[in-house]
């Protein structure tokens, strides 16, 4: 049972779940397009995998001087080098795709957003006050929000369809019903946090409303998402209507996790059960598809 913990905190501790979580949307847009890039998975899977654990590497500086008796800290603290070597590796296997793999002008679009994605966890400098985006909680989720959006959404589109696609009204539906989604997945941990981010003073949307009202928030989001995708998939092609049964079964299943979520929650309900609503969703797209 020792050896299973362990590997599960390597696991959701490392960003190995939330890396899955980014390049199972991914797939899920790939299977919209009705296409098989396996590059662009490859790609989310390492570019996610160095941007937090970036995040955590730089992070755990001041949980060094927090004694914070939260295990998930303990773990990053205990395994900084890990967590250094692993975003170094994903560094050079995500430029090496970047570089050689994806379009000249895809890259220069994603460029803005890959140069805020790494700015995320850096001390900011600004009229001589020091800011830093991941420890403003209202920025942190809207950044991580749109971040997602463009790597799932409008990187694939752009690689397949070309720059052109991303000006259409399906792009944008898609989109913000993608953001709607990966929004509603992102306010629990703010729950989670809820008394950390107390004591440090970190505004979040669930010390603004309160704890029930930002879960019915994150539920809302869930029927935006699948009302969305409801008139996305209108056309009702036979691979449309395989992917939005795919997307209606996980948006029902984890409408059904966030109701079930509350702060007195343990840690793996958050960073293992709704981290994993991401790859989650790609799994049943997928399961459609093999009857």
């Amino acid at each position: 049972m020792r050896v299973l913990g362990k590997t599960l905190d390597f696991f959701v501790f490392g960003n190995i779940v939330v890396s899955l979580g980014t390049t199972g949307l991914t797939g899920v847009t790939l299977y919209t397009l009705d296409t098989y890039r396996p590059d662009l998975l490859i790609f989310t899977f390492f570019s996610t995998l160095f941007i937090y654990n970036l995040s955590l590497v730089l992070g755990n500086r001041k949980l060094e001087t927090a004694n914070s008796p939260v295990r998930r800290h303990q773990w990053l603290l205990a395994h900084n080098t890990l967590l250094s070597v692993m975003g170094l590796v994903a560094l050079v296997i995500s430029l090496s795709f970047l570089l050689f793999s994806i379009d000249i002008y895809t890259v220069l679009f994603l460029a803005p957003f890959g140069l805020l994605a790494a700015a995320y966890s850096f001390p900011i400098k600004i009229a001589g006050r020091t800011y830093v985006i991941r420890e403003g909680g209202l920025n942190k989720i809207f950044l991580i929000t749109l971040i997602w959006g463009v790597m799932t959404v409008l990187l694939p589109i752009a690689e397949v369809l070309g720059l052109n696609a991303l000006l259409s009204l399906d792009t944008l539906v898609l989109f913000i019903s993608r953001m709607a989604f990966v929004l509603a997945i992102t306010i629990p941990f703010d729950i989670r946090d809820l008394r950390y981010d107390k004591e440090t003073g970190v505004t979040t949307i669930p010390r603004i409303i309160g704890e029930k009202k930002a879960k019915a928030m994150s539920v809302a989001l869930m029927f935006i998402f699948i009302a969305l995708s409801s008139f996305y998939y209108s056309s009702m092609y036979e691979v449309q209507r395989l992917v939005f049964i795919g997307l209606l079964i996980s948006g029902l299943t984890t409408t059904v996790i966030l109701l079930l979520c509350n702060k007195n929650r343990p840690e793996y309900y958050f960073s293992f059960l709704i981290e994993s609503t991401s790859f989650l969703q790609f799994f049943f797209v997928w399961l459609m598809f093999q009857f």
